[in-house]
């Protein structure tokens, strides 16, 4: 089976508050795939931890201080290779936030616009989902909308986290003394999973439900979260490697997982059930 998918934003917007931080504004867009045409909102640029530069470089991550944000995708985590560019920056820590809305609509929305009490209504009544948190680095020379987890969340009714974080020397320099003690990424990484644990509710998610991924060498990164004390912030893992089952690019392994379980089991089930394919 062939997926074809896109997406065109629509004029809703919606919000929710963090505590602590303030609103969240989303977008909601409309998802085509095959056939189908779905709702999903995105929740963009979200800052999971203070940017890493000046004398945060080098140090692991410190809880985000905002007020507010709004919806645009943000520049992805330096790499090796990587030239003067708007598409990746030492400001990086961001995540977005694909959450299925299929009951959003005009009788649930005043003006186009939903409000935040009307959104989180919809969502309890429906229920939580489970989260796929998924880690990529995009390269500079890369769109910046490369992973748009919009399909994936509608066709699977789950929610889609995507996440950049540091690495290379910014993320992993170590001198082996205090001062330069190293594993940065990995901490960029454990404040993602903090995030997710305390707001993803917000959106729709279950944080008791979260399956975490990520291919080539950010797997390897990823499983050393395996190692964890106390017991890490996520309940499956999928390590996606040349020596594994599936070794695709990310786009790739995104319309694989589309298509292999089209008609077959729910993809929610495949994350979080007994007997699923998750790690």
């Amino acid at each position: 089976t062939l997926w074809f998918w896109s997406t065109q934003r629509t004029p809703s917007v919606t919000s929710v508050s963090v505590p602590g931080h303030g609103m969240l504004k989303g977008v909601s867009v409309e998802t085509t795939v095959g056939s189908d045409r779905r709702t999903v909102i995105q929740f963009l640029g979200v800052p999971y931890a203070r940017p890493p530069i000046g004398m945060l470089r080098f140090e692991a991550a410190q809880p985000a201080d905002w007020r507010g944000t709004s919806a645009s995708f943000r520049p992805s985590c330096v790499q090796p290779g990587d030239g003067e560019s708007s598409g990746s920056s030492e400001d990086c820590l961001y995540l977005n936030v694909f959450t299925p809305a299929a009951r959003v609509g005009p009788s649930s929305c005043h003006q186009g616009c939903c409000t935040c009490d009307t959104f989180l209504e919809i969502l309890l009544d429906e229920g939580r989902v489970p989260v796929l948190v998924f880690f990529f680095n995009p390269s500079a020379n890369e769109s910046p909308g490369l992973l748009d987890g919009s399909a994936l969340a509608a066709t699977g009714n789950i929610v889609v986290v995507t996440a950049s974080y540091r690495t290379a020397a910014l993320g992993f320099l170590s001198t082996g003394a205090s001062g330069l003690s190293g594993n940065y990424g990995l901490t960029d990484q454990e404040a993602v999973l903090r995030w997710v644990n305390a707001h993803i509710s917000l959106m729709g998610g279950d944080n008791s439900r979260v399956t975490v991924g990520a291919e080539q060498g950010g797997a390897d990164i990823l499983s050393l979260h395996l190692l964890s004390r106390p017991a890490p912030l996520f309940q499956r893992m999928m390590l996606m490697v040349s020596s594994g089952p599936v070794s695709l690019p990310a786009t790739s392994w995104w319309r694989h997982l589309l298509a292999e379980h089209k008609g077959k089991q729910p993809l929610p089930c495949l994350l979080t059930c007994t007997g699923g394919t998750g790690v």
